[in-house]
């Protein structure tokens, strides 16, 4: 994921990976093709400077359901509103889209209500770095 300050845009996400290691040469190559490189479209945020820690592996998030064999993984996000801003956070990765529906219903069914509150998901290539600028951004939900 590249975190992205909340008053300029969500978090992007980039990929998901099979292998830490494979998760850190995706890490590498979006560090230097495009945090380095001469055109990245968030070299300016509003409230924060850009630095390499803003580009992170994710390893903690709960998978559920995960296939080895799948070629797709459906991320589910969350996104909470207030004071101008709109904050995502990764909630987990499921191996169907079935699953990732029923996670983020879930999700959505503990809301308190007190600012606005919805979750999306993303279906994602397993394996494919996204240099695009909005990152895998391919919601269904």
């Amino acid at each position: 994921m590249r975190r992205l300050s909340e008053y300029t845009a969500n978090h992007l996400l980039l990929g998901v990976f099979r292998t830490l290691e494979g998760a850190e040469r995706a890490r590498h190559e979006y560090l230097n093709s495009v945090v380095h490189g001469t055109s990245d479209p968030w070299a300016k945020q509003a409230y924060h400077e850009v630095s390499d820690g803003d580009v992170a592996i994710l390893s903690s998030l709960p998978c559920l359901e995960p296939a080895d064999s799948q070629d797709r993984a459906f991320v589910v996000s969350s996104y909470a509103e207030g004071f101008g801003q709109v904050i995502r956070s990764f909630e987990a990765i499921a191996g169907s889209d079935t699953t990732a529906r029923g996670h983020a219903t879930a999700l959505e069914a503990k809301d308190d209500g007190e600012f606005p509150y919805h979750c999306e998901i993303d279906e994602v290539l397993v394996g494919e770095l996204s240099l695009a600028p909005g990152g895998h951004r391919q919601a269904q939900r």
